[in-house]
């Protein structure tokens, strides 16, 4: 029993140490998202679904990432981290999803 429970603390321990801390979390970036969606959406329409230079993606991502309060370096840290975790960001972008549809669902409710 008592090397049981050495083992589960081990476990515990280890897991804890695996699991690594993103800078920037999960409701904040979800909401980024959600706006970084729609910016790409309006983007593409404004500008008839040409490519746009680096110098305006740049200039409009960075007014996201400060409505958010998230430094550029912590955003790509972030995204960095969910690379090596796919399941993880098909989950949070499948909410990022949800959070679109229902703001569409609610401008056709009127």
């Amino acid at each position: 029993m008592y090397r049981l429970g050495k083992v589960t603390t081990i476990i515990a321990l280890l897991l804890g140490a695996c699991s690594q801390d993103v800078p920037v979390n999960k409701e904040t970036l979800r909401g980024l998202l959600v706006d970084a969606m729609r910016l790409e959406a309006s983007q593409q329409v404004a500008y008839n679904y040409l490519l746009l230079p680096d110098s305006l993606w740049e200039q409009q991502y960075a007014f996201v990432l400060k409505k958010h309060g998230v430094e550029k370096a912590d955003f790509i840290e972030t995204m960095e981290y969910y690379k090596q975790h796919g399941k993880e960001f098909a989950d949070l972008m499948s909410e990022v999803v949800v959070c679109l549809e229902n703001e569409n669902n609610k401008e056709f409710k009127r």
